[in-house]
């Protein structure tokens, strides 16, 4: 019992004891301003999309060069001059074998040709300046006959006329020197596989380039073929068929082998 009065006594004198001045409560910490950044760095604006990079062009391929013009003669200007040696030279009424021949170069000499013209075989025609015809101043021309059709202005010397027709068609034959035993009739296709002359229809004894033949006849069918046998100027028999082309409705005047 004395003890724990002892002890009592000992806890209130502690609590007697003058309690230290309580901590003041230290000024809240005044916030120190904010340090200023130094300028800092501005940092770049974000970077702009750079735009989308146009497309380069493709690069164009460069024209293709085109093939250049066969090297061929220059044109020459009009008017101009031609030699003709050969004195049995043709002088066509047009610039085409079926215009018909008009007569013949007479003497060898150099012509003077004003006007140009190509007719559908691409054949080059010269106007000549006396007025006396044309001249073809290509291979073909040496030829030895040229068949067309006939226009209306076709000067016919020897002439034959087939049974009447509706379709009746006029075919103008042009010799380009004398031929002689000329004969013009129908031809067959034989087995010999060759054009044989089924009916002679026509003859001649002798024809010139200034006696073209008019043949007035009829294409009975896509098969039907006409022919002209001759003797040419150098003694040769030659052959020719005379055809419509089931392409182009063109006369077709062709050599044939016997």
């Amino acid at each position: 019992m004395k003890r724990l009065l002892c002890v009592m006594l000992a806890v209130l004198a502690l609590c007697g004891c003058t309690a230290g001045p309580a901590d003041t409560t230290a000024p809240a910490e005044t916030t120190l301003p904010t340090e200023t950044a130094s300028p800092t760095e501005t940092a770049p604006p974000p970077e702009t999309t750079v735009p989308a990079e146009t497309t380069v062009p493709v690069e164009t391929t460069a024209p293709v060069e085109t093939t250049g013009p066969a090297e061929t003669e220059p044109a020459a200007k009009l008017p101009y001059t031609v030699r003709i040696s050969d004195t049995e030279t043709v002088i066509y009424a047009g610039p085409a074998f079926r215009t018909g021949g008009t007569g013949l170069v007479e003497e060898a000499g150099t012509y003077t040709i004003v006007e140009e013209a190509t007719d559908s075989d691409g054949n080059l025609w010269g106007r000549l300046k006396s007025g006396a015809g044309w001249l073809c101043l290509t291979e073909p021309a040496l030829a030895p006959i040229h068949a067309d059709y006939a226009e209306e202005t076709f000067n016919a010397y020897h002439a034959y006329w087939g049974e009447e027709s509706d379709y009746i068609t006029a075919i103008g034959i042009t010799a380009s020197e004398t031929i002689t035993d000329v004969q013009f009739g129908l031809l067959d296709w034989f087995e010999t596989e060759s054009y044989q002359m089924d009916e002679v229809l026509y003859t001649i004894d002798t024809m010139t380039p200034e006696q073209p033949f008019l043949a007035q006849v009829t294409f009975w069918g896509d098969f039907t073929t006409y022919g002209l046998s001759f003797t040419d100027a150098d003694g040769t028999e030659r052959h020719y068929y005379i055809l419509i082309s089931g392409k182009d409705g063109s006369l077709i005047c062709q050599e044939y082998s016997k």
